[in-house]
């Protein structure tokens, strides 16, 4: 284990990202129940690099929108997301439920319910 990650934090290609990188100004974040703000730090309207912790926080809030019935996972995604990509034949028959959670190293083709 030792040897695997000194090999990944000695192997610079990894570090290359993508776009212009933001100054640093700390964390910031608000936690909202209710629409009532139960605790904030720095500036949560500021955009952050949070890299991949945004699957884990994403992961968080799909769960949570799932448990208040706000997201539906046999809904077309298309209700919910005002992108493109959904608004063909196609897109328009991808749910949550029938979209694929694809790593890279596994990609292959994608279902469709209905």
């Amino acid at each position: 284990m030792r040897s695997y990650l000194a090999s990944q934090v000695s192997d610079a290609s990894h570090r290359q990202v993508p776009g212009p990188l933001l100054d640093g100004q700390g964390a910031s974040g608000v936690v909202v129940r209710n629409g009532v703000a139960l605790a904030s730090r720095g500036d949560p309207g500021r955009s952050e690099m949070a890299f991949s912790a945004t699957k884990r926080v994403l992961s968080l809030v799909a769960g949570l929108a799932f448990d208040d019935g706000l997201l539906r996972l046999d809904d077309p995604v298309c209700h919910s997301v005002g992108l493109p990509q959904f608004g063909d034949t196609h897109g328009r028959k991808v749910t949550e439920r029938s979209r694929p959670a694809v790593r890279p190293e596994r990609a292959g083709p994608t279902t469709t319910s209905g």
